[in-house]
């Protein structure tokens, strides 16, 4: 699945996975830019942490707007996003986050 392009636009993505920041990790070292600033760093990434496919795929859904439908929810690197997105249309507090004031 190619990455698509974030020129000229922004993006927020917040996370407290691993697999979110790995993710961001992986693309910085293999992009253009990333190999600039961090020649090689890709490479021994992978061997250290393994694979971030999942993680990149989720943060180009949110990035792109295709997870939109999912905003204010618990997203997890490897969700089906259409799946859950159902789920949460069927059961309003599916993976909603909350905020707990007791």
């Amino acid at each position: 699945m190619p990455l698509s392009s974030l020129t000229g636009h922004a993006a927020v993505v917040t996370g407290a996975s691993r697999g979110i920041g790995r993710a961001v990790a992986f693309h910085l070292a293999w992009g253009e830019q990333g190999q600039t600033w961090l020649p090689g760093f890709g490479d021994r990434a992978e061997q250290h942490w393994g694979d971030a496919r999942a993680a990149t795929a989720l943060i180009e859904a949110i990035a792109t707007g295709t997870a939109d439908e999912l905003t204010g929810r618990v997203l997890l690197a490897g969700d089906d996003l259409d799946v859950l997105t159902r789920e949460c249309q069927a059961d309003p507090d599916r993976r909603r986050l909350r905020l707990g004031l007791d």
